[in-house]
C-alpha cells in the first residue's frame, strides 16, 4: 500500500512539473515577483499612477484661471471705455441729466456694497 501511495505521489508530482513547464509558470512567477519587488522598492509608484490625473487637474485649473482673468479684463476694459466716454462728454460740455444718472448708476454697480 505504501508503495502505491508513493508511486501515485511521484506520478502527481511529475505531472504537476510537466504542466508547470508547459504553462511557463516559473517564468510568470519570476516576473510577478520582480514586479512586486520593483513596486515595493519604488516609493513613487503610487505617485506615478496619479501623474496623469494631476496633469489634467492642473490643466483644468489653469484654463479656469485664464477664463476668469480674461473676464475680469473685459469688465475693466468696458469700465475704462465708459469712463473715457463720460470724460469726453464732460470735456465737450454735452452732459445732460440722463447721461449723468446713467453714469452714476454704472459707478454704483462697479463699487461693491455701495448703498
Amino acid at each position: 500500500m505504501f508503495q502505491v501511495i508513493t508511486a501515485m505521489h511521484q506520478n502527481i508530482e511529475e505531472d504537476f512539473e510537466s504542466v508547470c513547464l508547459e504553462a511557463q509558470v516559473g517564468a510568470t512567477l519570476d516576473n510577478v515577483e520582480k514586479l512586486v519587488e520593483e513596486k515595493t522598492i519604488d516609493i513613487l509608484y503610487n505617485d506615478k499612477t496619479n501623474l496623469a490625473s494631476v496633469k489634467q487637474e492642473m490643466s483644468r485649473a489653469k484654463k479656469d484661471e485664464i477664463a476668469f482673468l480674461t473676464n475680469m479684463l473685459e469688465v475693466e476694459v468696458e469700465k475704462n471705455n465708459c469712463m473715457k466716454a463720460h470724460i469726453d462728454s464732460l470735456k465737450n460740455g454735452r452732459v445732460d441729466s440722463l447721461d449723468t444718472a446713467d453714469a452714476v448708476e454704472k459707478l454704483r454697480s462697479w463699487i461693491p456694497n455701495y448703498g
